[in-house]
């Protein structure tokens, strides 16, 4: 079976540059949670083009191809 990936339009905050990315930097009482469990917090890959968040980058580069860019 193909893998499917969601694209979503991002929200008009998610535009705005923190410099920290909460899922990545989360809160000390969450980090403590997460390290006392044993989770650990794997970053991956996002590529955004045109306020579209994509999982992969062979859906961005179609997107943009598609849209003559």
């Amino acid at each position: 079976m193909a893998e499917s990936h969601i694209v979503l339009p991002l929200a008009a905050s998610e535009h705005i540059m923190t410099g920290i990315n909460p899922e990545i930097a989360p809160d000390p009482e969450m980090r403590a949670k997460l390290d006392s469990l044993g989770i650990t917090v794997v970053p991956r890959a996002v590529y955004e083009w045109r306020g579209y968040r994509y999982s992969n980058a062979t859906d961005a580069i179609a997107a943009a191809e598609r849209a003559g860019r």
